[in-house]
């Protein structure tokens, strides 16, 4: 597809060129295509990808996601492949899905 991702050897590339990705945000990459079309919460996102319990005030999941789509970049019809849920996580559209 449009973003090959290699699990064992944790790489992944976009529009042909390889994207490195510190192992914090290829795992949110990984939870969140394996979910695709489906909403993720950040309490699941923290415990899979962080290993901890989301704070209350706890700011580091919207940055991670930030970063991750700065680097996938938009999707062919401008929009970000990655969609906040207002107050219950983030959805990654599947491959090919319009925004």
């Amino acid at each position: 597809g449009p973003l090959p991702l290699r699990a064992a050897s944790r790489s992944v590339s976009v529009a042909g060129r390889a994207l490195p990705l510190p192992a914090t945000e290829f795992d949110l990459l990984v939870l969140l295509l394996r979910e695709a079309g489906r909403v993720v919460s950040k309490e699941r996102i923290s415990q899979s990808v962080l290993g901890r319990a989301l704070g209350p005030f706890d700011r580091s999941i919207d940055v991670h996601v930030s970063n991750l789509r700065r680097k996938l970049g938009d999707a062919a019809d401008g929009s970000s492949p990655i969609t906040t849920i207002h107050r219950s996580g983030y959805l990654m559209r599947k491959l090919g899905e319009e925004a």
